[in-house]
């Protein structure tokens, strides 16, 4: 952090796999765009090559967004989990500009990003998870507890569940985790003509992948499906039960 007297912007660095549509990747543009410019000095990192994203239009709308609210964005171009030289250029960002803060999203920016911080001296690390099952890959649960949580500052779970698997599953120590859930902007007002306007009532309900859920929803409700390969949105209208799988 800037020492006492200097009245610096807080230079924060944003880390993603790529850029895209997905929960996580518009959580994380959201989130830096939104930082006050007159306070914050943003950039976002993305570790993967633009290229090999599945949708370039998604890539280019979220290039455009960035760029537009003043961030700045640089791609690693990374083609390969074993490109593990293509981390070089985020350590010599993180060490020459002095950074303050490094918010990475989801385990594999997690992980790295959490040991290249470390080694680059960046005095805040925020890791954010985006959930997942929680089952099986021991080997994850081990990066989890004694790398991303034991180095990061905070491991940041976006659901009370979530976090309790954090410390109930992986074994990962309370007071390293924190929870912050993730905002749901406010759903326009209904017209005459909508159907919520007859039936009364919006819900928004988040499920896990491979979990289940039988929900009541007066009116109509957003059903959001997360830790899937895409996130999926579904509305429902009326009253019935939901099943997520």
């Amino acid at each position: 952090m800037p020492p006492a007297g200097d009245d610096r912007k807080l230079r924060v660095v944003t880390l993603v796999d790529r850029l895209g549509t997905g929960g996580a990747e518009r959580l994380a543009i959201q989130t830096t765009t939104r930082l006050d410019p007159e306070r914050f000095d943003r950039t976002l990192v993305a570790s993967r090559d633009f290229g090999v994203a599945v949708s370039k239009q998604h890539v280019a709308n979220a290039l455009a967004e960035l760029r537009a609210a003043g961030v700045r964005v640089i791609g690693l171009k990374r083609t390969s989990a074993r490109q593990v030289w293509a981390w070089w250029p985020l350590y010599r960002l993180l060490r020459s500009e002095r950074v303050d803060v490094l918010h990475s999203h989801k385990f594999g920016s997690n992980l790295w990003g959490t040991i290249i911080a470390r080694l680059a001296r960046v005095p805040v690390i925020v890791a954010h998870e985006h959930t997942w099952s929680y089952q099986g890959q021991p080997l994850r649960k081990l990066a989890d507890r004694w790398v991303i949580a034991r180095g990061a500052s905070v491991l940041v779970a976006v659901s009370r569940e979530d976090q309790r698997r954090m410390v109930e599953v992986e074994h990962i120590r309370p007071r390293d985790t924190l929870f912050v859930p993730n905002g749901i902007p406010t759903p326009p007002a209904a017209s005459g003509a909508d159907v919520r306007a007859e039936l009364g009532g919006t819900g928004r309900i988040s499920v896990h992948a491979g979990e289940t859920l039988d929900a009541s929803i007066p009116g109509t409700g957003t059903i959001t499906y997360l830790g899937s390969p895409h996130d999926v949105t579904q509305r429902v209208t009326g009253t019935g039960a939901v099943v997520g799988g």
